[in-house]
């Protein structure tokens, strides 16, 4: 890519209070080629090669701005497919310990190639469902942060997040504006499960078109052990409807 590209990137970044340094900004565009170069192999994502920084790499680094994400914090990306919004945020902050949790292989596979071909040291990736994830000694309450940027309906996420969280972390679901008609069910949801909604927040405020919003969860108790449930039965039986 050209230099204005670059610094074009650089400025769209600072927009949203994230400032990259060139190492980083190579980072990223060698992210954006090898996830263009597997795309032809397998779906990874619908959005152009052209589009994917706006699309993909600012979307998932709006979650610094919830202040959430520290530069040391033990994080779980849950569903991480093609690495979003997990790989960003390890990109900008190297210390964070990352946990990327995808049960596909080929995706899998892939996320293990850019966090080769990135160098990037201290991010595990665990080939496996998320309900299986949370029962895991050193995943289940041992993460500062959860994030997703699925699209199951909110319940069904925090089955799987809240078990991942320590007691006084933060689930950070990025959803659709549909979100909110969610909210009622999630909150009983989040009660059983040791957790409370904190608040939604709009990262790009009003800006037309953009519909992003992260929903805010703390952990704010233990899980029971019964929580999650047997792989499929999340979605099948959501809590609190």
């Amino acid at each position: 890519m050209a230099p204005d590209f670059l610094s074009a990137a650089a400025l769209a970044a600072r927009h949203i209070g994230v400032e990259l340094d060139k190492e980083q900004l190579h980072a990223f565009l060698r992210y954006q080629k090898l996830l263009a170069e597997a795309n032809k192999r397998m779906n990874l994502t619908a959005i152009s090669e052209g589009d994917v920084w706006e699309a993909h790499f600012m979307d998932s680094l709006t979650l610094f701005q919830t202040d959430k994400i520290g530069r040391d914090s033990n994080v779980a990306d849950i569903g991480a497919g093609a690495g979003f919004p997990g790989l960003p945020l390890k990109i900008v902050r190297p210390r964070i310990v990352l946990h990327l949790i995808e049960a596909n292989a080929k995706k899998a596979g892939f996320l293990r190639n850019v966090c080769e071909e990135l160098s990037l040291s201290g991010a595990r990736i665990h080939q496996t469902r998320a309900e299986t994830a949370a029962r895991e000694p050193d995943l289940r309450e041992r993460m500062d942060v959860v994030v997703s940027r699925a699209v199951a309906n909110l319940p069904v996420l925090l089955e799987y997040a809240l078990p991942l969280c320590r007691p006084g972390g933060w689930f950070l679901a990025m959803k659709g504006p549909k979100a909110r008609s969610e909210m009622e069910a999630a909150a009983k949801a989040a009660d059983k499960l040791g957790g409370r909604i904190d608040s939604v927040f709009e990262p790009f405020g009003q800006a037309e078109g953009v519909e992003r919003v992260i929903v805010m969860v703390e952990k704010t108790g233990y899980a029971s052990d019964k929580y999650p449930r047997r792989v499929g039965v999340p979605t099948k039986r959501p809590l609190g409807g």
